[in-house]
């Protein structure tokens, strides 16, 4: 299928507006752009549906994130609205939230297209290498206000956090990003030890 840039300008306006209601700074339009541009470069390497995985992406968490819940679920019944409301087919509407539903680390191995598999991994390498560990700070800091806690929750995330990839091209760039993870932990380390 096919987007013209009008369709795509007014899906980035509308989606832009949705995420303003999401109160999570680390789930917000920006982190949704960085997962449509990381699963359309996934895609393109991997010779999967570059649309559906752009705009998969995009909308991926259209719903706020809320422990216990099943936000993927939310996000992807979200999205089918979103794109029901733009008048796209139901075929590529539900290619699309097929793809939402499991990007969750919970549901991932459940996801049965290349789409799904590659959205979970876009997804999933913004909590890695750099970006990795200013969200991961953040995300605790923000929750918590304690500057302690959340440096010594990060130290034991970047150390642990190590989810299964599926493509190639993901495979690749999770190693190459765990790899500064990793080597920022050691840093952290020997100064703590000065």
């Amino acid at each position: 299928m096919k987007i013209t840039t009008k369709q795509w300008n007014e899906i980035e306006r509308l989606a832009k507006k949705e995420y303003t209601k999401n109160n999570d700074p680390f789930h917000d339009y920006e982190h949704a752009r960085s997962v449509s541009r990381l699963a359309t470069f996934i895609a393109k390497k991997e010779g999967a549906d570059v649309i559906v995985c752009k705009l998969a992406g995009l909308l991926h968490d259209l719903a706020p994130k809320k422990r216990g819940k099943l936000h993927a679920m939310e996000s992807g019944r979200r999205a089918k609205k979103f794109l029901k409301r733009l008048k796209f087919d139901d075929e590529f509407i539900n290619t699309v939230c097929s793809a939402i539903i499991y990007h969750d680390g919970s549901r991932s191995h459940l996801a049965k297209t290349l789409e799904g598999k590659i959205i979970y991994e876009a997804d999933k390498l913004e909590c890695y290498g750099p970006i990795g560990i200013i969200r991961e700070y953040g995300d605790v800091f923000w929750r918590t206000k304690d500057h302690y806690q959340a440096f010594e929750n990060l130290l034991q995330y970047l150390q642990k956090y190590n989810r299964h990839f599926f493509t190639k091209t993901g495979k690749r760039h999770k190693k190459e990003l765990r790899k500064f993870s990793l080597k920022f932990v050691q840093l952290v380390k020997k100064y703590r030890k000065l």
